[in-house]
């Protein structure tokens, strides 16, 4: 929108004034925490933002799009215990249970990243394209604060 967040006093964007005739439109979602996303599919649930929440320069949790490729999966007895391996490139491969990464055994970093969807603009294209119909909502900016388990000791080589 060309003001953004910022019309000119008494102007309404012409796409904000405007509701489905007879209530009718897109299906949206209710969920606790989640602000009223548009769903795209529901096994596996598919749901997107739209537009006009993703004014913010780092999209809130409750805005996020939603992009499942599978299933709920089933409760486990200790996720903090899974494990993972970091090999190949590096000047030593590690291996770190989930759990570990809580402890401050290693750096906290904060990274803000965007995420897309592959599919986000899917229902302009022409000729029509497989899949869930994404307008432009299949995107969000996040903010990201973890422990970095890449640092000194196994850094990438290149």
């Amino acid at each position: 929108m060309p003001f953004g967040r910022r019309p000119p006093a008494g102007v309404l964007p012409a796409a904000l004034a405007q509701t489905p005739a007879g209530g009718g439109g897109p299906a949206v979602l209710r969920m606790d925490g989640k602000a009223a996303l548009v769903v795209l599919g529901e096994r596996p649930l598919v749901a997107e933002t739209p537009e006009t929440l993703l004014a913010d320069d780092v999209t809130p949790a409750d805005k996020m799009c939603i992009r499942n490729n599978g299933g709920i999966p089933d409760a486990v007895p200790d996720p903090r215990a899974w494990k993972f391996r970091i090999e190949g490139e590096v000047e030593r491969p590690l291996e770190v249970a989930v759990g570990d990464l809580e402890g401050g055994r290693f750096p906290i970093v904060t990274r803000r990243l965007q995420l897309e969807c592959g599919g986000n603009g899917r229902s302009f294209f022409a000729p029509d394209a497989r899949g869930n119909q994404w307008g432009n909502g299949g995107v969000s900016c996040g903010e990201w604060n973890g422990a970095n388990p890449i640092s000194r000791a196994a850094v990438l080589v290149g």
